[in-house]
């Protein structure tokens, strides 16, 4: 079993999905900084900064497994194949429409998930992109809550927990005056197929 932050863990506030953040990112990796040890703070600033700010410490984290490159963070790990998953079907899809080989778009082997699958089938029927956005979101915010069983006082605790304050970040933005904006122009691009 890893290390215990049993006073910094109980000290977050609880966060539930659409909620205004309690803190930014930046708030709570300072957090991370005051609390955690320089190693572990190095892993949270690596994975939640917007850009990757020690590619040396991240390098010495990564392990090779199978051909496929690995934290060693059981949450980071799940979350990196989900999101090559969910890219990768999102490809597949807008290939087959557009009557291209799907293979050719993807990265990696296709690894099919089921909800993945009907989330996708779900969004194809959506016609304002905020409200599928607002849907992926919801489903990242559920996936990263499965990671999250069993972890109460550790790093990969701590680890979704700054995942679901990205996420509601990115919530926020769509509620702002400039995230209003920006939507107001995507609105008006037509995306043909």
């Amino acid at each position: 079993m890893g290390k215990a932050y049993y006073y910094f863990a109980t000290s977050l506030p609880y966060i539930q999905f659409d909620d205004k953040p309690p803190m930014t990112c930046e708030d709570y990796l300072g957090e991370c900084q005051r609390l955690l040890p320089d190693v572990d703070y190095k892993f949270m600033r690596t994975l939640l900064s917007e850009k990757i700010l020690d590619y040396v410490f991240l390098q010495k984290l990564l392990v090779e497994n199978k051909g496929e490159v690995r934290i060693g963070n059981q949450v980071y790990d799940k979350g990196i194949r989900f999101n090559r998953s969910f890219r990768n079907e999102v490809a597949w899809f807008r290939a087959e429409r557009a009557g291209k080989d799907p293979s050719f778009y993807i990265r990696g082997e296709r690894d099919s998930n089921p909800k993945v699958l009907e989330l996708i089938q779900q969004l194809d029927k959506i016609s304002n992109p905020l409200d599928a956005e607002r849907m992926i979101e919801k489903f990242r915010w559920e996936f990263v809550d499965e990671l999250s069983v069993g972890h109460y006082f550790d790093i990969e605790f701590l680890t979704t927990y700054g995942f679901k304050l990205k996420i509601l970040e990115r919530l926020e933005t769509f509620k702002s005056d400039k995230g209003r904006e920006v939507f107001e122009e995507i609105k008006k691009i037509k995306i043909e197929v």
